[in-house]
């Protein structure tokens, strides 16, 4: 199933202004909701006195690579 959703993300192609908004609007959408869950998970688990530290790494990894392609897209376009 993953290789399907990874092949599905990869061959996605932008036909034109209106589906580059929608594919923005998406991974917004899709990074808040992640960040959400993550931030969640992460509160539940320190309530309960210990904390996956995968939470953390993932929610921090998400982060940087925002940033970074944020970066990256402001220099090349």
């Amino acid at each position: 199933v993953c290789a399907y959703v990874a092949i599905f993300m990869v061959r996605e192609k932008v036909v034109d202004e209106r589906d580059m908004a929608h594919r923005m609007l998406a991974g917004r959408v899709a990074f808040m909701i992640g960040s959400i869950l993550l931030i969640t998970g992460i509160i539940i688990q320190s309530w309960q006195g210990a904390v996956d530290g995968w939470l953390i790494v993932v929610l921090i990894s998400m982060i940087i690579s925002k940033l970074v392609t944020r970066m990256y897209s402001d220099t090349r376009l």
